[in-house]
This record gives structure tokens, sequence and C-alpha cells, in this order.
């Protein structure tokens, strides 16, 4: 918090920590991933990655955009494809991506291991 001058002594910031230990239990990785990402968020793809990897915070798209969901990928490029047909298609094949290459397709990075098929 004192990195981002927050005053730790102000009743609200008392309150949030406070709310943040008292429901600790049960909750670790839920606020451990948040926090993570309250640290992180600033600093470019690092608090897109802890989101990615952790699904916590639970986001939503913001009133407007056209995307159906949050990317949590890049997708396999025409250059990449055309340079490197057969590799580029075998890793598309594979799980996580089943044959998908697109970037709403979790990569393996993103995957529980229980969930890949």
């Amino acid at each position: 918090m004192q990195r981002y001058g927050i005053d730790i002594s102000d009743p609200e910031s008392r309150n949030y920590v406070t709310s943040v230990v008292s429901n600790f239990t049960g909750n670790e990785v839920r606020h451990i991933a948040i926090q993570r990402w309250l640290d992180q968020v600033n600093y470019g793809y690092e608090g897109y990655s802890v989101w990615r990897r952790m699904e916590f915070p639970v986001l939503s798209l913001g009133p407007g955009v056209v995307a159906i969901q949050i990317h949590s990928r890049y997708f396999y490029s025409s250059k990449t494809t055309d340079k490197n047909q057969a590799n580029a298609d075998a890793a598309i094949n594979r799980a996580p991506l089943n044959g998908l290459n697109t970037t709403f397709q979790k990569g393996w990075w993103g995957c529980r291991i229980d969930k890949v098929k």
C-alpha cells in the first residue's frame, strides 16, 4: 500500500485490510491472487498474466465493448503457420486448443491439468 501512497492509518484502508484478513481462511488462493493482481496491474502484461493464470479477480467487459469475452492468449498468426505449418498445426490440434486457434482458447499455462482433455 505504501508503494501507491495509500495511508494505512486511514479508516477505509484499515477496513479493507480487516475484511481481507477476516475472510482469508478458505479463500486463500482468491485473496492472494487478487492482492497479486492489484500489485501488478500497472505493470503491463504482469497483471494480465496473474489474472489469466489465477482466474481472479473476476473481471467483466466494460460498457460498449464489442468483444464477447476477455482474450486469454495470442493466436498463431499466418506468419507462424505459413513458415512452420506442420508444427503450428500440431500445436493447434492438440489439447488444450483442440483445433481452435482463437484468442479465447486457454493455452497450456492457463489450464488446470484435470481440465485438459
